[in-house]
């Protein structure tokens, strides 16, 4: 697959509306910010290095979280000035935010709501609040992108009874999914706490 993987600002304010990231509703000028948090510091300066190329940025902080999920105890996380392009995307149709996420974006919503399995070899996507539509146009995006084993749509049933949709994708697509990001984010230091997502052991920054 010789397919050429461009880091965007654009693809980064696309996922932020269906990934981690959070789109302030606009002002009445039209404007939005957009905010990114992780628990890899790494992770939100690489972001942070790309986004701000195109809009201004705070600095990348640092919060304590020692109440939330995560071991670690902290939180990082930037947010940027107003702009006219988040204030669209934030009025955009999820629909239309899947469909025009290309290889980059994807990688990018794949490391915020996705998960590999290391003994099937398979991923998994978490869209827990898609509709039917949101989610088959997500299986569509992933094969067309990668045109191997269609995913398929799996039901996460909780004991109390509430069902999350989350995105299959097979061993074959997978692997090939793996294989076609791994020189990128192997290549970028500030991405290596991601590698984990891609079978490999995390190597951060800032626990060497």
């Amino acid at each position: 697959m010789k397919t050429e993987i461009v880091e965007s600002s654009k693809q980064l304010i696309y996922e932020a509306k269906i990934g981690d990231g959070h789109i302030t509703m606009p002002n009445l000028s039209g404007k939005s910010t957009v905010r990114y948090s992780s628990i890899y510091e790494d992770y939100m300066l690489y972001k942070h290095g790309i986004i701000g190329k195109d809009i201004s940025c705070s600095d990348v902080k640092i919060s304590n979280n020692s109440a939330g999920f995560n071991k670690r105890g902290v939180i990082y996380h930037f947010s940027s000035h107003v702009s006219e392009f988040i204030g669209s995307v934030w009025n955009c149709d999820i629909v239309d935010i899947i469909n025009n996420l290309d290889y980059f974006g994807f990688l990018m919503y794949y490391f915020d709501d996705g998960s590999y399995h290391k003994r099937a070899n398979t991923m998994h996507i978490y869209c827990n609040t898609f509709s039917e539509i949101e989610v088959d146009t997500l299986i569509n995006k992933v094969y067309t992108l990668f045109p191997i084993k269609c995913p398929t749509k799996q039901v996460d049933r909780k004991k109390d009874g509430r069902e999350y949709p989350y995105i299959y994708i097979p061993t074959t697509t997978t692997r090939e999914i793996v294989k076609f990001y791994m020189d990128f984010v192997s290549n970028r230091p500030l991405l290596h706490c991601m590698l984990y997502k891609l079978g490999s052991p995390s190597q951060t920054i800032e626990n060497k």
